[in-house]
This record gives C-alpha cells, sequence and structure tokens, in this order.
C-alpha cells in the first residue's frame, strides 16, 4: 500500500496529517528492542505502524462499548456479544450462552457449553449448573480437544471447591462419559465431595464400600475409619447408628 492510500485512510479516521517532511508522532515504545528497530523504519512503515496502533486502540473502545450497553441492558447484537464473548469477558460469555440455548438447536449445545464455560472460569459460577446440564447431554457431540478443555476447566472448578463441579466429575468418571472411565479419580472427587459437603450419608456408602473388599490395605482400612468418623457426625441417627455398627464390623474383621 502507497503512502498517498495510507493518508487516505487516515482521513476517513479522522487522523491528523502529518506533512511529508517532518517526522510522525507516534506513541511512545516501551520496548527498547521496539525503539532501535523502528529508528530504521521508513516514513511509510511508522505511519502504518501508528495506524494500526490507532486501529487496535478503536476496537479496545468498541469493546467497552458493548460492555456498556449489556450492563445498562441496552440492544446488542449477537455479533457484537460474540465478540465481546470472544474476547473474554464472561459476562457476555454468559450471555451468548444463554441466547445459543434459546434458539433451540441441539448441534449448537457444544457452544453454548464453551460459553457457559468460560463464564463459569470469569468466576460466575451460575454458569455452572447449565454448562453441566449440556455435559451430562449424551447425544451432543464436543470434539476432542474442546472435551479436552472441558475437563481441564471442570477440574479447575472443582479444585477451587464448586460442590457441582466436584459431584460432576465424580460422576462423570466413574461412568465412563464423557471424559473417560477413570475410578481413582472419581473416588477421590467422591471423597472431596463428601469432605465439601458434609454429607454423613455418602460417607457411609463409601466407607461400606471399601469395607466390602475381601482384604483391605492399610491405607484402605484407615480410609474407611475415616468415613466412618464422618458419618458418626450425620445428624440422621440412623446414619450414626449404622456407621457405629461398621466400625464393629471392621474392628471384628480386623481381629479375625
Amino acid at each position: 500500500m502507497t503512502f498517498h492510500k495510507f493518508k487516505l485512510v487516515a482521513l476517513s479516521l479522522a487522523i491528523p496529517i502529518v506533512g511529508m517532511s517532518q517526522t510522525l508522532a507516534l506513541p511512545a515504545i516501551s520496548s527498547p528492542v521496539a525503539q532501535s528497530a523502528c529508528a530504521s523504519c521508513s516514513e511509510e512503515d511508522r505511519f502504518r505502524d501508528h495506524l494500526m496502533l490507532v486501529a487496535a486502540s478503536s476496537n479496545t473502545q468498541s469493546l467497552k462499548d458493548i460492555r456498556k450497553r449489556l450492563v445498562k441492558k441496552k440492544r446488542v447484537r449477537f455479533s457484537e456479544l460474540r465478540r465481546l464473548a470472544d474476547s473474554g469477558d464472561s459476562l457476555a460469555a454468559y450471555f451468548i450462552a444463554d441466547r445459543i440455548m434459546s434458539m433451540q438447536k441441539e448441534r449448537l449445545l457444544t457452544d453454548a457449553a464453551l460459553y457457559y464455560s468460560i463464564a463459569a472460569m470469569g468466576g460466575r459460577d451460575y454458569a455452572v449448573r447449565p454448562w453441566l446440564s449440556i455435559m451430562e447431554n449424551q447425544t451432543v457431540e464436543h470434539s476432542d480437544k474442546r472435551l479436552e478443555y472441558f475437563e481441564n476447566a471442570l477440574n479447575e472448578q472443582a479444585s477451587k471447591g464448586n460442590i457441582r463441579a466436584i459431584r460432576a466429575l465424580a460422576k462423570f468418571y466413574a461412568a465412563g462419559e464423557p471424559f473417560g472411565h477413570d475410578p481413582a479419580r472419581a473416588k477421590r472427587w467422591q471423597r472431596r465431595e463428601i469432605e465439601t459437603s458434609g454429607d454423613g450419608e455418602a460417607a457411609l456408602g463409601l466407607a461400606a464400600a471399601i469395607a466390602s473388599k475381601p482384604s483391605l490395605s492399610t491405607d484402605e482400612h484407615d480410609e474407611a475409619l475415616s468415613l466412618i468418623a464422618m458419618a458418626e457426625r450425620s445428624e440422621d441417627l440412623g446414619v450414626r447408628t449404622a456407621a457405629y455398627n461398621l466400625r464393629l464390623m471392621m474392628s471384628a474383621k480386623s481381629d479375625e
């Protein structure tokens, strides 16, 4: 592109044009490397870089304007909402996921799941429920790359203590869908669920499952006793009684 054409573009953007014989007033560049590299640039190259910076600034301002309208519940076009969501804005991601869901097209559900996950990763916990609802739908097809992202994102949410994410991972790894069968991870997240929720009945169930094995390792024995202790703190008398009896059974089994 010639310098003359650059001037026409600049005029259309209402950018002041500096005379050909003058030095262009460029924004300060913080990088010493960039400064030294630009010292040998032609005037046309410097002007092109200036236009690129102006365009980037204009795009940032445009996204800010879209978000202001979104927050104020003013009209935002789908294309604008998608631009904002694709820039990483969690609020826009949640709203565009909702819009996709309203279209009621199954082939788009994987896209809705992606945007819900972006919203959740941005701190919007309320996006986890609709996200998981899609993940539990086995008729929805996700690419392998997207499934890998979903698994990592869900593990991150669970690690932060999101109980819905914890329960989902325990269920998904136990069932083998959609991330594959992984009993060890299923058990770990099931234990985390019990610890997080304080569910005595669930603790009792897991303890009973461990205790039912023909032989127990030291770690399994200790884990079962730890779960029994949690069950014994339940407000439910039936759960506490069953936990007490299970402890007696394990004690008798150890004495054999």
